[in-house]
Order: structure tokens, then C-alpha cells, then sequence
């Protein structure tokens, strides 16, 4: 009867990138286990931080390269958010640090509406990330037990 709306359309679209691209953590994770076989008690920080930055921004890429068919003025906005982020309210983003689930649901809605996200929802976005990511290095200490 009722269409969603363009938060559910993205905020849907963000969870199944989430959970698409978790092959691309898991193969990161893969590396650096197969890396420091020797010594897994010494895997060094960073490449965790890499490893999570990689599947970050693989999502975030997957989302932006659907919106490529879209007006181009959408993806103009999406890089002035993401070099911007106090122009969709969402300040203190750091994209060295990678783009997490939830700035991407900011970053994109903003490019799409020209309205703040709810924060509730970048929350949530992030945090679901985070239990892909979790869900990953799960299965990955099972396999090494």
C-alpha cells in the first residue's frame, strides 16, 4: 500500500552492504592471520585498524556506486559531506579514520534530502557494522581453535 520511505530505502540498503561486503573484513583478517601465524599473540594494532578500515569504506564505496545513477549533483553532495561533515550535522568525522555505517547513512541522506539524519539511527547503522565485524572474527576463532 505505502512505498518506504528514502530513510528506510537507505538505511535498508546500508545493512545489506554491511552484510555484503563482510568478505572483504573477513579477507583482511584471513591476511593478517596467515601473516602472523607464527605469533598471533602479536598482531600488531594497526593492521586491525586497516583491516576495519578497508570494510568501512567497502561499504561506503558500495552505497555511493549506487547512487551513481542518480542525479550527479547527489554524488557532488555526498563528497562535500564526507569532506565536510559539518554541512549534515555530523561533526567530529574523521575519513582517515574510515566511513563507518552510520556516517554513511548521514553523509547520503543529507546528499539526497538536505536534512540532518537522526543520530539514533547512525547509531544504530554503526553499531550493526560492528557485530558484522564481530560475527566475522567469531567464525574466524572457531576455525583456529
Amino acid at each position: 500500500m505505502f512505498g518506504l520511505s528514502m530513510r528506510e530505502v537507505l538505511e535498508k540498503n546500508i545493512r545489506n552492504a554491511c552484510i555484503n561486503n563482510k568478505g572483504v573484513y573477513k579477507e583482511q583478517v584471513i591476511e593478517l592471520l596467515e601473516k602472523y601465524s607464527d605469533d598471533l599473540d602479536n598482531i600488531a594494532e594497526e593492521d586491525f585498524y586497516l583491516a576495519r578500515m578497508a570494510y568501512l569504506n567497502s561499504v561506503f564505496d558500495s552505497i555511493t556506486a549506487g547512487l551513481r545513477s542518480a542525479d550527479p549533483s547527489i554524488l557532488v553532495r555526498v563528497d562535500m559531506a564526507a569532506l565536510s561533515p559539518a554541512v549534515c550535522g555530523f561533526d567530529g568525522l574523521d575519513i582517515s579514520q574510515g566511513i563507518s555505517a552510520g556516517a554513511t547513512f548521514a553523509i547520503c541522506y543529507w546528499a539526497l534530502t538536505g536534512k540532518e539524519a537522526s543520530i539514533r539511527t547512525c547509531q544504530f547503522l554503526s553499531h550493526f557494522q560492528n557485530a558484522m565485524m564481530d560475527e566475522v572474527l567469531v567464525e574466524l576463532a572457531q576455525g583456529y581453535k
